[in-house]
């Protein structure tokens, strides 16, 4: 059974004190050894070497004192910066996190399209991915995808839309007709897409595969950068089941928008 309170660091630390003692005691037998007149008639290059012996002692004391106040100084440093590394990883751990990419622009999604079975798609609008990687998405025969998206038919939400972003009503019209398009499209080649409506305005994307891997990406508009990193989240972890929590509540509200005779659980609401 292993130790718990094991610390691989703490070990390293008798072995270097001993040697600081050997060290110490090796310059006291030196000065001792200078200062006891056994050598008072010994000489070494014309000088006693009863002096030679003692302030070659005593300055082995004086160095491995400062060597050990030096050494032990640096090495509490070293490792309080070992121990904080290690905290800050487990967090990491535990928040899902894999990795961090600097311009989510960057990343190829091809070999998680190829290979997943479903994929969750939130946006504002875009229709980047489907675009990027219409071609793709048809070479997964067994791809089912899910699409959460600001609808359009909200008046309010369309409106607080061309505030946020800056555009004008037909642009961001433009975009609902790009993205439906490319949906239709892909309806017509048989792909099992699903379009869901939210009723918010998503500060981010995400894409999530087969419920496991997720990346998420602030929306550019919500950034004012061209340049947006993507976080990318993998198994469980908190961050994982914020994404989650945040697809099954879209799913919920969706539900709660239709009638009741049209919703998959009657029940709800």
């Amino acid at each position: 059974m292993s130790d718990r309170n094991y610390q691989p660091f703490e070990n390293s630390r008798p072995i270097a004190q001993r040697w600081f003692l050997i060290f110490i005691v090796i310059g006291l037998l030196l000065l001792l050894i200078g200062n006891s007149g056994y050598l008072d008639s010994v000489l070494i290059f014309r000088a006693e070497a009863s002096n030679i012996l003692s302030n070659f002692g005593f300055a082995v004391i004086v160095l491995a004192a400062f060597q050990w106040v030096f050494d032990y100084k640096h090495r509490e440093k070293f490792f309080r910066d070992i121990q904080a590394q290690i905290i800050s990883d487990q967090s990491i751990n535990k928040s899902g996190i894999k990795s961090v990419i600097e311009n989510s622009k960057n990343i190829d999604y091809t070999n998680l399209i190829l290979k997943a079975k479903v994929i969750d798609i939130g946006v504002t609008y875009s229709d980047r991915f489907l675009k990027d990687y219409f071609n793709t998405i048809k070479k997964n025969n067994d791809l089912s995808i899910n699409i959460y998206y600001c609808d359009e038919n909200s008046e309010d939400l369309f409106s607080a839309i061309t505030v946020m972003t800056g555009q004008d009503v037909s642009k961001i019209q433009g975009h609902y007709e790009n993205i439906n398009s490319l949906i239709e499209k892909l309806k017509a080649d048989c792909v099992s897409i699903k379009s869901i409506r939210i009723r918010a305005i998503p500060k981010y994307s995400f894409l999530r595969f087969d419920k496991n891997k997720t990346f998420l990406i602030p929306s550019t508009f919500a950034a004012r950068q061209s340049i947006v990193p993507a976080i990318e989240i993998e198994g469980t972890g908190f961050f994982h089941e914020f994404v989650n929590d945040c697809i099954e509540e879209c799913e919920r509200q969706n539900e709660l928008d239709r009638p009741p005779t049209e919703r998959n659980d009657p029940k709800i609401g």
